[in-house]
């Protein structure tokens, strides 16, 4: 049974944020600078102009329009850049693709956390359109978090009360775990561990206790021995369907401030639940953290 390592430590020392000046964007700066606020962080605020951009423009206006949108971005960039004078903060102009560009910053800059808005499209929209927060979620080996449309709105002083911790109970969901008990002591905030049942049906009432009882131990034993939380765990047996309805279910139910998924080195976007994590991400009414496990040796 895997287990938390208890010599992890959770610093969130450099956090970048990717901007496109969406409204999105603009919440998800809003959660980094209250995360930064209570780490002390530095913020690296960062806009990526994509070749894509122009590249199906006519030759002859190509260095026109990039001009415009360079000079356009700088100023949406120093504007955004009004929230961070409190803070340690460095901002970046630059082009290529999104993805890349946030992790090459990630390795250049020992960034301990990516904070990324998206529009939470699906279906059709989203083949079409694309998703840069997807794209960085398949490529950054650090932390992500990501911050959709149905996110609250917060300031610097807003702490978290409640994280929601979904796990397998089969996967080294170790760093996701050390993440969710870093952030519920430093918020002096309730952890609630759950493991979803797919597809089984939810015992009757009498039963229930009986049912979910090695369960319960399994999460219990999750939380190393020499970890405080200010709150005793919070371990539940959920069921359902999809596993990703019956996390997002929990996580309204508890009113989450945060879910805190573990996701796999292999394929940074597919989560171990049988779900995507991109179906939980795009629907959740919080913000959702993302944390890549451990290569392989």
């Amino acid at each position: 049974m895997p287990t938390a390592r208890t010599d992890t430590k959770v610093e969130l020392q450099e956090i970048l944020v990717a901007t496109d000046f969406s409204s999105t964007s603009g919440k998800a700066l809003h959660y980094a600078v209250a995360i930064a606020t209570r780490y002390n962080s530095k913020i690296h605020l960062v806009h990526v102009i994509e070749p894509t951009t122009v590249e199906f423009l006519a030759p002859e206006v190509t260095s026109q329009a990039y001009q415009q949108l360079h000079d356009s971005a700088e100023e949406q960039l120093k504007e955004q850049a009004r929230e961070l004078t409190e803070l340690r903060h460095q901002i970046y102009l630059t082009n290529g693709a999104a993805s890349e560009v946030v992790q090459a910053m990630v390795r250049e800059n020992r960034i301990d956390l990516v904070v990324v808005g998206t529009h939470g499209t699906k279906g059709l929209e989203k083949v079409l359109l694309g998703s840069k927060a997807e794209e960085i979620f398949r490529r950054v080996t650090c932390p992500v978090l990501t911050v959709g449309p149905n996110a609250p709105e917060i300031d610097r002083t807003t702490g978290l009360n409640w994280i929601l911790f979904p796990t397998d109970l089969m996967s080294d969901e170790s760093g996701a775990l050390a993440h969710a008990t870093s952030l519920a002591k430093r918020h002096n905030a309730h952890l609630v561990l759950l493991h979803v049942m797919a597809g089984v049906q939810a015992p009757l009432p009498d039963e229930a206790e009986y049912f979910e009882k090695p369960y319960v131990e399994r999460l219990r034993h999750l939380i190393p021995g020499d970890v405080e939380l200010p709150y005793p765990a919070d371990c539940r047996v959920g069921y359902g369907r999809a596993t990703q309805d019956t996390i997002l279910q929990v996580a309204h139910e508890i009113t989450a401030d945060l879910i805190v998924l573990s996701v796999r080195p292999e394929e940074a976007w597919a989560t171990r639940l049988p779900d995507k994590a991109y179906g939980i991400v795009s629907r959740s009414l919080c913000p959702v953290l993302t944390v890549r496990e451990k290569e392989s040796a």
